[in-house]
């Protein structure tokens, strides 16, 4: 019995998301949608993550919480799917909707860049496609003061659906520019991620770089509720730069903490 059910689980391979619709249903919309109903059963509040990849990105953005999704793609239809479980279910909630999440873990567009250059590869990044990258320990701290609020019934605690990223907001050509700049400044940390010099960093269009799913051009997310809320939006350069600076430890050399082995982007 539960007070709080936070669900962090996804299907987030946009690419593989594409031939294996199936599963990425069952992960990202029936699995909620059971979850939810047993929230609404034991009176319990849930907490689920949402996406920008919900909207088609052709000339809505930035997309306020009143917007209408519009996914392009099999991740988004999925994931919007789960959003609609969980508000069809009538459980207390708390849906929170993230943009071009990244961290020093697990499979992400910092990790992909990185592990380009370690190999000694030049970079062709797209220039085209736009939204606010966003870490994953933000979201975790933003998550704990809401929660925390809610918990506790504090009156002006926002339930429902809630854009959480990020301010500000750049292109993945600008994204990668702005993780090489920082780690120039840096030679140390760079060295002991493997990486000998910072590459080349070619803008492409979105058509150079074909996938298998497509992907929406402009996502950016209006945050005018989470700021009435008290709560700050970090600009994404400055969480960047926070970001990689936690590897540059006070006395001593950087620790490195990103492994060698090679990783994929989820623009």
């Amino acid at each position: 019995r539960p007070d709080v059910v936070v669900n962090a689980a996804a299907f987030t391979g946009v690419d593989l998301a594409e031939s294996n619709p199936e599963e990425a249903m069952a992960v990202n919309a029936t699995a909620v949608g059971a979850m939810a109903a047993a929230c609404e059963a034991n009176g319990a509040l849930l907490v689920h993550y949402s996406t920008d990849y919900v909207f088609d990105g052709l000339g809505g953005a930035p997309y306020d919480e009143s917007a209408t999704p519009a996914p392009v793609n099999v991740y988004g239809r999925t994931k919007l799917a789960g959003d609609r479980a969980l508000l069809d279910s009538g459980c207390r909630h708390l849906l929170l909707r993230i943009s071009w999440l990244y961290s020093l873990r697990r499979r992400n567009f910092v990790q992909a860049v990185m592990a380009q250059a370690r190999a000694g590869k030049s970079l062709r990044v797209v220039s085209d496609q736009r939204s606010a990258p966003t870490p994953a320990w933000l979201v975790a701290d933003l998550s704990a003061h809401l929660v925390d609020r809610i918990v506790n019934g504090d009156p002006g605690a926002p339930t429902g659906l809630l854009n959480v990223s990020c301010s500000g907001d750049c292109t993945w050509h600008d994204f990668a520019q702005a993780i090489f700049s920082h780690l120039a400044l840096h030679p140390e940390l760079m060295r002991s991620f493997g990486i000998d010099a910072v590459p080349p960093i070619e803008p492409i269009s979105s058509k150079q770089y074909p996938t298998p799913a497509r992907r929406p051009l402009d996502t950016r997310l209006a945050l005018d509720r989470l700021l009435t809320t008290g709560l700050h939006a970090t600009q994404w350069r400055s969480a960047l730069d926070f970001t990689l600076g936690t590897l540059l430890p006070a006395g001593g050399g950087p620790r490195p903490a990103i492994g060698p082995q090679a990783a994929t982007a989820r623009p």
